[in-house]
């Protein structure tokens, strides 16, 4: 199986991914209703390790928190750009339970990324070799810049399902944990 672990966005920034859509539909947009913070990445985990998995995340036990929105930028750099992506302030809390999801990662035998946590949340592929229309600065000033500095409130963070299709990967909830 295919699984990640995830933060849901809000609806305002949903909201804001829409119009960005609407103004340039003919980009690789990611969905609005698949717009998440990726805590932990599963490439393939057996079926029958799904409980063991479950069983660990469902120990996590933090407090809910405030993300906040930052800045947007590109990914691998502004001068290649492949990946448009919306940055979340990395705080203490943030980091606490990113530690905690490799750790649940770990213990079920899954590696964890070892490269350092840049919390963001992707919202534009580029194929490779091709520059970004000239109005998508101005399209993301308008619609993503104003999040910037704006909070939201975590509560949960879930297990997700991801099948890959040729027009894009469907996400479905396996199952959501709360934080208390």
């Amino acid at each position: 199986m295919r699984l990640f672990v995830a933060i849901a966005m809000p609806e305002e920034a949903k909201e804001a991914l829409k119009r960005c859509r609407q103004e340039l539909p003919r980009l690789r947009w990611t969905r609005p209703e698949q717009l998440h913070l990726t805590l932990g990445f599963i490439a393939d985990l057996a079926a029958e390790r799904l409980p063991d998995l479950l069983a660990v995340l469902g120990r996590v036990q933090r407090p809910p928190f405030a993300i906040t929105f930052g800045e947007s930028g590109w990914f691998p750099s502004a001068r290649r750009p492949r990946v448009g992506w919306l940055g979340l302030v990395n705080t203490p809390e943030l980091t606490a339970l990113k530690g905690d999801i490799d750790g649940c990662l770990e213990a079920v035998g899954v590696p964890v990324e070892k490269r350092a946590f840049v919390p963001h949340l992707t919202f534009l592929r580029l194929r490779a070799g091709s520059a970004p229309p000239p109005s998508l600065a101005l399209t993301l000033a308008t619609h993503c810049s104003p999040l910037a500095g704006k909070q939201c409130f975590v509560t949960d963070f879930r297990l997700m399902a991801s099948e890959l299709h040729p027009d894009g990967a469907i996400h479905r909830q396996v199952a959501a944990f709360n934080l208390e």
